[in-house]
């Protein structure tokens, strides 16, 4: 028999239980009868807005040395201010600075002034480390050279040269500034990981006007991880440069096939994981993850799409917790603001004659690979909007992860808020209220029950000593 207060005790718990789980109920029915139509109607405040990052202030430099701040809600201009002679405005970035001796611009630059003479250096931060370590690039007609800060001194610690007529043309840095990276790819029985070294650097040359060239560079230590070349490129018309995490992707006109492409590179490490144990394992023992900085220890994987636009320059979203999809962004060489799904540029797509190693490495669940990436209309984000030369994209994530705001500038300005994976973080209008009561119900009475079974064992285990 069950002491009575232990059974009072059962009986407070499931009267609290029930307690809440009618509430639920009564809510779910109170939501489920809300008119969806009156929900479409509702308007944030200016104060919810702003919290939850869906109102922005962008504030840009022009040409003229003028600094303005717009609302993005109202499109009112907040702030108009001529700027001093004297200031430096560093417009790619839109920072401000005093001609100081040494300054850091942002996450991406920096100013050094030594005498008259202003250099500017592209910033790569090593977080792997102990102690940050901050790396810098300069680059030169036919050289790159990487600089290491070293007791408040910048010191040059190696040089990448190119030889003949092959002259560098674009670089690019993994850093994109501080972002959380998600290093495994679950993948049915296995695990992948990507290798993500935020001091690598790509660098685009052009051989002949017709040739393109890719040297992927660590910034440590000097070292060429990757190198390839593209032929038939018409190197007059826009070629494109992006490196984001493991991935860099180059456009171009190819002038025998006659349309854009898209050369994506995927870099891996040479580990595959297929036991969970050992990774919870590593986890627990906190084993910090480093990426592979030998190009034996790398696995380099490549393809080719034919875009379905013709690219002026080419961008990649960031999102707060790098949880939604980071699509491209395209701007049109008609000046409209286009944008394809990531998982379409992804080498990892499966291929049906596909016998060979790279078929170890093909996702099923991606879509089946194809040449030429599919058009749809939709995908234009500033549908038939008549916009004038535009020149570059930014974007700005909103605490809601789903959403960012992408801002396009150039002759005209053009400012949109978008979900590049939808809206994956708000319940939908089918949403299943009765399957998640259910749900519910059932966890709760599965605790209760062995909540109980745990105490009667409690209760007997004296009486069998």
């Amino acid at each position: 028999m069950v002491p009575r207060d232990i059974a009072l005790r059962f009986s407070e718990e499931i009267t609290d239980v029930v307690n809440h789980i009618t509430s639920g109920i009564s809510y779910l029915l109170e939501l489920g009868s809300i008119d969806r139509n009156s929900l479409r109607k509702f308007q944030m405040s200016k104060e919810q807005e702003i919290k939850y990052g869906l109102r922005k202030y962008l504030i840009a430099t022009t040409s003229f040395n003028t600094l303005i701040a717009i609302d993005s809600k109202t499109r009112e201009v907040i702030i108009e201010e001529i700027l001093e002679s004297g200031e430096v405005v560093h417009l790619s970035t839109r920072a401000i600075a005093s001609s100081p001796a040494v300054y850091k611009l942002n996450d991406h630059s920096i100013l050094l002034k030594s005498g008259d003479r202003v250099q500017s250096f592209h910033i790569v931060e090593n977080d792997d480390l102990a102690e940050k370590q901050y790396y810098f690039y300069s680059v030169g007609e036919q050289e790159v050279e990487g600089w290491k800060v070293v007791d408040e001194q910048v010191q040059p610690i190696w040089n990448f040269q190119l030889k003949g007529s092959e002259k560098v043309m674009k670089t690019a840095s993994a850093f994109r500034g501080h972002q959380i990276s998600h290093i495994p790819l679950y993948d049915r029985e296995k695990v992948f990981f990507k290798n993500v070294d935020f001091t690598n650097i790509a660098v685009l040359t052009s051989l002949n006007h017709t040739t393109l060239g890719l040297y992927i560079i660590n910034g440590r230590t000097g070292k060429v991880q990757y190198n390839a070349f593209k032929n038939s490129v018409n190197n007059a018309l826009p070629v494109n440069l992006v490196y984001d995490e493991n991935n860099v992707l180059v456009s171009y006109f190819h002038t025998r096939n006659k349309y854009f492409e898209i050369w994506t590179i995927e870099q891996y490490q040479e580990r595959i994981e297929n036991s969970a144990i050992n990774m919870i394992s590593d986890y627990l023992n906190g084993v910090p993850y480093t990426p592979q900085e030998n190009r034996e220890q790398t696995i380099f994987e490549s393809e080719v799409y034919g875009s379905p636009v013709a690219i002026k320059s080419l961008y990649i979203s960031q999102s707060k917790q790098s949880l939604t999809r980071r699509n491209l962004f395209i701007i049109t060489r008609e000046n409209k603001l286009y944008t394809i799904n990531r998982d379409f540029v992804n080498t990892r797509r499966p291929r049906k004659d596909s016998k060979d190693a790279k078929g170890f490495f093909s996702n099923e669940k991606l879509p089946e690979y194809a040449d030429l990436l599919p058009f749809n209309p939709s995908f234009y984000l500033s549908y038939d909007l008549p916009l004038s030369n535009l020149d570059s994209v930014v974007f700005s994530p909103a605490d809601m992860e789903s959403s960012i705001f992408v801002f396009c500038y150039g002759v005209d300005n053009f400012l949109i808020r978008t979900a590049p994976d939808k809206t994956f973080d708000m319940i939908m209008e089918d949403f299943n209220y009765l399957m998640l009561l259910v749900i519910l119900a059932a966890g709760t009475a599965a605790i209760l029950f062995f909540r109980r079974l745990l105490k009667l064992a409690k209760l007997k285990k004296p009486h069998l000593e």
